[in-house]
């Protein structure tokens, strides 16, 4: 009788698809233990970050009091000011808006019955019927309870934010200290030196030059507005300011309440159409061009990348994970390059293939 042997397995594949298992396993453990620890997480993600801000304002000041070094105390100091300054302001403006737009809710409620029984006429009275039910239906008191929740929620974070700053900067003059006691040569304490290095200038460089497009697409969609006439026009600016650090979406989401404000504000289409140009060609020139330019050199991330990240962090953490997404995957392609394992993954997150 004739017998088969039964080959042995290889041994390479073995080992490989139990490497691909356990990295598997690990990925899956890590996003659960992020999602379980948002709570805790997403406000010292946030505190980090807000560290890094006042530490580059710190060294701007420094370097225009001629001091090229490590920020003294006072740069610092000054840095902190300014922050809290920002953040005061902004408070206010946002506070001054939702008052003001609570005044004159009642007109633009006016125009909207203006507007449905224009609307009526056009999609007839089965069809406006259908549309009014559904807006009757809709729950406003849910809707500004999950506000005020959601607002809540936020003035409890700010404190614990705080805290974590706070704890960050007493504990930055150690840092170096810490990363030498943990090198076992100085080619390692140089190495990891020289990681943290490129992680503050990239994440710094990302901020000042996304800050810089945010900017110009807001003042380009404030001038519309203006020309337009709509209401509020500093505050939308700043709304497209803000909401542009989420990559792609943000931008979009931020145009679309000015210009629903000026659909109800006005009798006539025109004020519309003005502010939906304005914000279209806002998009078209800094998101199309200006911003893929430098942005995307800053941080040296494909566009593809940035979608999933976008994507894959908005489901961990919400709103804040699409506010972080850029930093923590430029952080995450630094890290990755360092080892020869992960070397491809940072390949693959890179723009053009080529990493440093």
């Amino acid at each position: 009788m004739q017998t088969f042997a039964i080959p042995a397995p290889d041994q390479t594949q073995t080992h490989t698809l139990l490497n691909a298992t356990l990295a598997m396993g690990l990925v899956l453990m890590t996003v659960f233990a992020l999602m379980a620890g948002k709570s805790v997480l997403v406000p010292f993600a946030m505190a980090v970050l807000l560290w890094f801000i006042i530490n580059a304002f710190a060294r701007r000041l420094a370097r225009l009091a001629g001091n090229d070094g490590e920020p003294g105390l006072g740069a610092v100091a000054a840095a902190i000011l300014i922050v809290i300054a920002i953040c005061v302001g902004v408070a206010e403006v946002v506070a001054s808006n939702a008052a003001a737009m609570v005044e004159r809710a009642p007109t633009y409620l006016a125009n909207i019955d203006v507007l449905t029984g224009k609307l009526s006429g056009l999609i007839g009275l089965k069809a406006f019927a259908e549309l009014t039910a559904a807006i009757d239906a809709f729950d406003f008191d849910a809707v500004l309870l999950s506000l005020a929740n959601g607002a809540a929620g936020v003035a409890g974070g700010i404190g614990t934010v705080v805290l974590y700053i706070a704890f960050l900067l007493a504990e930055q003059q150690f840092i170096g200290k810490k990363i030498r006691a943990m090198a076992a040569n100085d080619d390692r304490h140089a190495k990891i030196s020289a990681v943290f290095a490129e992680i503050g200038q990239r994440v710094r460089t990302y901020l000042f030059t996304k800050s810089l497009t945010s900017a110009a697409m807001a003042g380009m969609v404030w001038i519309a507005l203006e020309i337009a006439g709509v209401d509020f026009a500093g505050f939308w600016a700043f709304l497209v300011f803000i909401l542009n650090f989420i990559p792609v979406v943000g931008g979009i989401v931020s145009g679309i309440f000015p210009a629903a404000l000026a659909l109800v504000q006005f009798p006539t289409l025109t004020p519309f159409l003005i502010v939906v140009a304005g914000v279209g060609t806002a998009h078209l020139v800094i998101g199309n061009i200006v911003e893929p330019r430098f942005v995307g050199s800053s941080v040296n991330l494909s566009p593809l990348v940035v979608i999933l990240a976008l994507s894959i962090w908005g489901f961990i953490w919400g709103v804040a994970g699409m506010f972080l997404c850029v930093p923590i995957t430029v952080i995450g392609m630094i890290i990755f390059s360092e080892f020869r394992s992960t070397r491809p993954i940072a390949i693959a997150l890179s723009e053009n293939g080529e990493i440093t």
